[in-house]
């Protein structure tokens, strides 16, 4: 889940609680002090007589059934409303009976206002009272009476208070947090935001490639500066790996030459067993001072990369491995376009993938390779194809998708290191001659740096399901 979401959720939680609280405080109020609770029925209760009563032909008219009805149906006799003048005089009154038990007469010009009582402390909410309101152009005094309000009147008193206490001031809160919370938790959360940003662009062997702390909070800030020392530590030690790997490979390049000089001068066929494994030695150190020449790349000398040349020349290299496997190969040339990129990755990656399908299909196969259209090569094979589960294991260092066969399991991440360093896409699938299909696609963009870090290489199985090699 979103940190936004999350600060969204608790703030709405908070002014919910708080919402909450103020309506649990007004409702306590209203029922725990009846006092409190009565004087506010009396004022609703006269307002709301005195909006639906009118005078006609100087007589006062009130229409019950416009929200006044238990004035005169089945509660009639526990409610009773009558309408004095400041004389005195009674205008309208309906259960006067009861009014007059709990409340006598005003005396004439008595300028009395409001006024309250609670008549019978036995009884739940038995309460009389009057206010001064205006009907038409005249001054009245509004009383009524009522034994328990069965007709649940007070809640009228109760949603009243609820939007005077709760409603009205807390309203523009809630408000200001379903609109205007969104908008400040969004501006708060943008630098963390744009320190994301940075993390995915981090490259930990570029020794630059480091959080900005400009505009940062604090927190954040001190969050950025630790990935940043540790990105210090982590670029030390890729160097480090790459120089040993680099190291290693040049020192032992040497020595497997010798080796294999002085076993070609002896007859023993013993002998011939192990210049072969020599031979795969040397092929394998070979690989390691590519991968690492790669690595080590910090600027991109390029060059002209014509990909049916390059083609060509790694099938003559390989030309008597092919006849030793009796293997068949066509190739189709569609494009001699050229690209701007590193000829020496290129030509490897193309070499690795045609050595590959001779050394890794079937005896007396065919393979079928295709340059073009644009800058796209295709390499296919008659043999048993790619494993569907997991395909891009296969790019990893070190990992042989063949445990029987030779080789230490470097050409096909040789293949993904030059097509990352080439802003290009691998696809996988199945060929129409029943094996595994390869599809290189180059950009025709010029390069200036390699491409490490997050990056991802688009590479698409059989099927469709597109998976990254990273």
């Amino acid at each position: 889940m979103r940190l936004s979401t999350i600060l969204l959720q608790r703030i709405s939680i908070l002014v919910l609680l708080a919402a909450t609280v103020q309506v649990a405080v007004t409702l306590a109020e209203c029922i725990f002090d009846e006092e409190y609770f009565a004087k506010h029925y009396v004022d609703i209760e006269a307002s709301r007589v005195a909006r639906v009563a009118r005078i006609e032909n100087d007589r006062l008219v009130i229409d019950f059934a416009n929200g006044l009805a238990y004035y005169t149906d089945r509660h009639a006799a526990d409610y009773s409303l009558r309408i004095l003048d400041l004389n005195g005089e009674v205008l309208l009154a309906t259960n006067e009976a009861l009014m007059q038990r709990v409340a006598p007469s005003v005396p004439k010009n008595s300028g009395l206002s409001f006024w309250l009582s609670q008549f019978d402390q036995q009884g739940s909410f038995h309460v009389a009272g009057g206010a001064l309101e205006i009907i038409g152009s005249r001054s009245v005094l509004v009383e009524m009476a009522t034994l328990g309000d069965p007709a649940l009147v007070r809640l009228h008193v109760v949603v009243r208070e609820l939007i005077k206490d709760v409603w009205i001031p807390m309203g523009p809160l809630i408000l200001f947090t379903i609109i205007v919370a969104p908008y400040s938790v969004y501006r708060t959360l943008r630098p963390l935001a744009r320190a994301a940003q940075q993390a995915d662009e981090l490259k930990a062997t570029n020794c630059d490639s480091r959080f900005s702390l400009t505009d940062l909070p604090s927190e954040v800030a001190s969050f950025a500066s630790a990935i940043n020392r540790l990105m210090d530590r982590v670029a030390e030690l890729v160097q480090s790996q790459k120089l040993f790997i680099s190291r290693a490979a040049h020192e032992l390049r040497t020595p497997l030459s010798i080796m294999l000089l002085e076993l070609g001068g002896i007859a023993d066929p013993k002998a011939r067993r192990v210049a072969a494994d020599v031979v795969d030695m040397s092929n394998t150190v070979n690989r390691l001072l590519q991968l690492a020449r790669i690595d080590a790349m910090t600027e991109i000398e390029t060059a002209d990369v014509n990909l049916a040349e390059f083609t060509r020349q790694a099938l003559d290299k390989l030309a008597p491995l092919a006849r030793k496997r009796d293997i068949e190969i066509d190739l189709k040339v569609l494009s001699t376009e050229t690209f701007k990129g590193d000829a020496t990755s290129v030509y490897e990656a193309l070499r690795n993938l045609v050595e590959n399908a001779i050394k890794h299909t079937p005896l007396g196969s065919k393979i079928g390779i295709t340059v073009g259209p644009g800058l796209s090569w295709t390499i296919e094979d008659s043999g048993a194809g790619l494993p569907q589960d997991n395909v891009q294991v296969l790019f990893q260092p070190f990992h042989r998708g063949n445990l029987d066969g030779d080789g230490a399991g470097l050409g096909l991440a040789i293949v993904k290191q030059t097509m990352e360093l080439h802003n290009g896409t691998i696809e996988i699938g199945r060929s129409p001659m029943g094996g595994a299909q390869f599809n290189l696609r180059f950009s025709a963009e010029p390069l200036t740096a390699p491409r490490w870090g997050n990056e991802e290489l688009a590479l698409v199985v059989s099927g469709g399901s597109k998976v990254s090699v990273l």
